[in-house]
């Protein structure tokens, strides 16, 4: 709701955009039941997603955009 206040209906497509593409990084539950790293990623991304929506103001939470990185980097090997 506050992002729609502040960003219009632009900014919430575009955050919107980002949390599902950070979401599918991770890959299928079953994936994710099986690997440590996917699951603190997405349990941190829960914790630091409701508790941006009680609290400060959308640049005031910079971590969400932190953990929405965190959850986009490959999986597994090298890159490089």
């Amino acid at each position: 709701m506050e992002i729609l206040a502040e960003l219009g209906l632009g900014g919430l497509f575009l955050f919107s955009a980002i949390v599902i593409y950070a979401l599918r990084a991770l890959g299928p539950l079953s994936t994710i039941r099986r690997d440590p790293l996917r699951i603190l990623l997405l349990m941190l991304f829960a914790n630091v997603f409701f508790n941006a929506m009680v609290s400060g103001d959308i640049p005031d939470n910079r971590i969400v955009f932190a953990v929405l990185g965190l959850m986009t980097l490959p999986k597994g090997g090298k890159s490089g």
